[in-house]
C-alpha cells in the first residue's frame, strides 16, 4: 500500500496463465476507485494457474509492474496478489469457544471470534498443503443462529468456516516471483472470490448465484448463497484448451488459433447463414492459405466448451446448491467473452445466464474510454484485488474487526500468528532438549552408581571368601589407628 498526500493507494497484481495485470488505484473524494496505473502484459511461465517457470513469471510480473509504475509515477513496494489453480481445495470446518466459569453475562467480542478463526490454523491438512483463507459462513450462540455474534451473551460461540487451502510449494513460488521484483506480498486471495466481489451484487449473493470465471488456464467456480461463499472449485480446462483444440484441428500455429478464436469463434452458431461461411487461415510464409467453415470451427469450440460446462454442472450438483441458485450463473473472465457463450450455457443449464463486469465505478486520469476498457470481464480479478486492498486498509485504519467482512482471515495479513507459532516451536524444542539432557545426566548418574555398587560388592566378596592366611597382619601403627 502506498500513501500519497494522505490518500490511500492500493496496488494489485493478477498473475494469470495468459496475462499478468498490475494495477494501482486510489479512492477519490467521491469514494470511487481512480485507476492511476494499469498494465496488462503476456504471461510467460504459467500453466493452468500455477508457476511452471519461476524466471519467466518473475520477468512477466516485472514488465507489468514497470509499465504501471511508469503510467502512475509511483513505485509499487507492496501489493495484493490473486491465486488460482487446480491445487486449490475447499474445506467446511466448525470451530467453537466455550466460556469458563458460570458468568455468561459478558458479551462476546471480536477477539473471541478471532481466537476461533486462528484456532483453525491447527487443523490437520494433507501433507504439503497450506491454508490460504479462513472465511466465516455462519455463527451461533448457545445453538441459536445469529448473523452477528458480537454483543451476544452466552456460554458457547460456534463459527462455521469455509477454508481455502492450496499446495504450499505453488504458493511459495508465486510469492517468490512477486518478491523477486522488490514487492512485499500483503495478501494472497482466491481469485474467484475477489472476482465475485467486483462483479456480483449483494442481492445476487443473498439469493444464490454461481460465478464461473473462465481464464486462460483454469475455469474457477464460486457459489454464493445467503450472502456467503459456500463452495469453490477449479477446473483445469479453459481458454487455452480451446485454442489448442483449434490449433490441432486446423494444423496452425497457436497465435493464429488464438486470433481466429477471438475474431471468428463462437460457442454455438445461432444464424443458419453463418454455417457455410468460410474463413481464410494464413499459413507459414511461402505456403498456401487454407479455409475452414464457421460451422466446423464452432463444432471444435463447442465440443470443448460443452466438456468444461459438464464439469461445472457436476461441481454445482456436488455442492448441494443446484436448486438454490435463483440468481442464475454469472460468467466472467477473458474466456466469458466468447461469442454466443451465454446462449450455450443458458440452454445447457436452463437458468438465467449473464455476463459479469465490474460493478464498482472506475475512473481514470486518461479518460472515460480508458476506464471503460479497464472495467471489462477479463479484468474482474484485478479490480476485485483492488477492492480487497481497500477493505484491508479500512480494517487496519479503524483498528477493529468488521464482522460483515467476508474475507476475515488472510495468512499474509496474520503473519503474527505464524511468528508466534514459530516462537512456541522454538520454546518447545528448547524444553525438549533440556529434558533429554536431564535424562542423559540421570542415566550417567545411574551408571556411576552401578559402577560404585559393583566395586563395593566385589570388596565385600573378597573380604568374606579370602583365605585367612593371605590376610596381612596388622602393624603396630595399624593397631594404634584402629584404637
Amino acid at each position: 500500500m502506498i500513501m500519497e498526500e494522505n490518500k490511500q493507494i492500493v496496488a494489485a497484481i493478477d498473475v494469470g496463465t495468459t496475462k499478468v495485470v498490475a494495477v494501482i488505484g486510489r479512492k477519490n473524494d467521491e469514494g470511487k476507485i481512480e485507476v492511476m496505473g494499469f498494465a496488462s502484459v503476456k504471461s510467460e511461465g504459467m500453466m493452468r494457474g500455477t508457476v511452471s517457470n519461476v524466471i519467466s513469471v518473475t520477468k512477466s510480473i516485472g514488465e507489468a509492474v514497470e509499465a504501471a509504475q511508469k503510467q502512475s509515477g509511483l513505485r509499487i513496494t507492496e501489493a495484493h496478489v490473486g491465486i488460482a489453480g487446480q491445487h486449490i481445495n475447499c474445506i467446511q470446518q466448525m470451530g467453537y469457544h466455550i466460556r469458563e466459569g458460570k458468568d455468561f453475562s459478558t458479551p462476546f467480542t471480536a477477539d473471541d471470534v478471532k481466537k476461533i478463526t486462528r484456532s483453525m490454523l491447527n487443523m490437520s491438512l494433507n501433507p504439503g498443503e497450506q491454508i490460504i483463507q479462513i472465511i466465516p459462513q455462519s455463527y451461533s450462540v448457545d445453538n441459536e443462529i445469529t448473523e452477528n455474534p458480537i454483543g451476544m451473551q452466552g456460554s458457547r460461540l460456534e463459527v462455521n468456516y469455509h477454508i481455502v487451502t492450496g499446495r504450499q510449494s505453488y504458493i511459495n513460488m508465486l510469492k517468490q516471483c512477486v518478491e523477486e521484483n522488490g514487492i512485499k506480498v500483503l495478501s494472497i486471495t482466491l481469485e474467484p472470490i475477489v472476482s465475485a466481489c467486483s462483479v456480483l451484487s449483494a442481492d445476487e449473493m443473498e439469493l444464490g448465484v454461481a460465478l464461473v470465471d473462465i481464464g486462460g488456464g483454469t475455469t474457477d467456480l464460486a457459489i454464493f448463497h445467503g450472502g456467503k461463499i459456500c463452495y469453490t472449485s477449479s477446473i483445469p480446462f479453459a481458454g487455452n484448451t480451446i485454442t489448442t483444440d483449434i490449433q490441432k484441428g486446423c494444423g496452425i500455429l497457436p497465435r493464429t488459433a488464438e486470433e481466429i478464436k477471438i475474431k471468428c469463434g463462437a460457442a454455438v452458431l445461432t444464424d443458419p447463414k453463418d454455417k457455410q461461411t468460410c474463413i481464410t487461415i494464413q499459413g507459414l510464409p511461402g505456403r498456401r492459405a487454407s479455409e475452414i467453415t464457421l460451422d466446423t470451427l464452432s463444432q471444435i469450440i463447442g465440443s470443448r466448451v460443452g466438456e468444461i460446462f459438464d464439469e461445472v454442472k457436476r461441481q454445482i450438483v456436488n455442492s448441494g446448491y443446484a436448486n438454490k441458485l435463483p440468481g442464475g450463473i454469472v460468467l466472467t473472465g477473458g474466456g466469458s467473452q466468447l461469442k454466443n457463450l451465454k446462449t450455450f450455457v443458458s440452454f445447457k443449464f436452463g437458468i438465467d445466464v449473464v455476463l459479469g463486469v465490474p460493478k464498482i465505478p472506475v475512473t481514470s486520469a486518461m479518460g472515460d474510454e480508458y476506464a471503460q476498457k479497464i472495467q471489462s470481464p477479463e479484468n474482474a480479478t484485478a479490480i476485485g484485488l483492488l477492492l480487497r486492498g481497500f477493505n484491508a486498509f479500512d480494517k487496519l485504519s479503524e483498528l477493529e474487526y468488521n464482522i460483515g467482512e467476508s474475507l476475515v482471515y488472510n495468512e499474509a495479513e496474520e503473519k503474527l500468528v505464524s511468528d508466534k507459532a514459530e516462537e512456541l516451536n522454538e520454546v518447545k524444542a528448547e524444553t525438549t532438549a533440556k529434558a533429554e539432557k536431564k535424562d542423559k545426566k540421570g542415566l550417567i548418574s545411574w551408571q556411576n552408581f552401578g559402577s560404585k555398587f559393583k566395586k563395593t560388592a566385589e570388596n565385600l566378596v573378597n573380604a568374606v571368601f579370602t583365605d585367612p592366611d593371605e590376610v596381612p597382619s596388622q602393624t603396630p601403627n595399624d593397631k594404634e589407628t584402629n584404637n
